[in-house]
This record gives structure tokens, sequence and C-alpha cells, in this order.
């Protein structure tokens, strides 16, 4: 943060990273569309990989869906963490299994 961010920490937005892993792309479409509609979700950001238009030259071959979305409920609220931004990875089985292979 200090480097990239001028050490602004409020630029983080993956210090909480969670990672969903999907059998097909009707599984994570279905995923994605269940977080969109959630009434408690807030999306900040959404990078889509999957996309054709998407220049999978940049990351390797490496193709999923970020969010970047904030829980804004009775208890993130009551605890002060509503504003905190997390990052959640969707990703294909196929991509996390190449992924976890090479690493």
């Amino acid at each position: 943060a200090v480097t990239c961010y001028r050490s602004d920490v409020s630029r983080l937005l993956d210090v909480c990273r969670q990672r969903i892993v999907f059998s097909n792309v009707t599984a994570l479409r279905n995923g994605l569309d269940r977080i969109a509609t959630d009434r408690t979700v807030r999306l900040v950001h959404v990078r889509n990989a999957m996309q054709r238009e998407y220049d999978a030259h940049e990351t390797a071959g490496y193709r999923d869906v970020k969010l970047n979305l904030r829980i804004e409920s009775r208890l993130t609220r009551s605890l002060g963490v509503d504003g905190h931004v997390c990052e959640v990875q969707l990703v294909l089985q196929d991509m996390f299994h190449i992924q976890t292979e090479a690493s």
C-alpha cells in the first residue's frame, strides 16, 4: 500500500479475498446473478475477463470474473465494516486447476 497507493490504504481492495470455483459457465453466471441481486451486496467494481473482448494475453490466458463488493447489513454496520471492500473471484474449475498446478 505504501508504494502502490502512496500510503493511502483506503485504496486497497483485496485485503479480504475469496474465490468461488464453478464447474461450468452456466453455474458461474448463476452465481454472479445471485451475488448481484443480493440486497446486502453493493458491487463496487466488476472486471469480467470471461468476455470475448478481454485480451487474455495480459494474464497468460487466465480468465475469471473479479468482483469488488461491500456487504451492507445490520451486522456489518454494527461491526463498522460495512464500508470494507472485499474481492471475490469467480473462476471455472479448469482454470482453477491450471492455476493451482502452476503455483
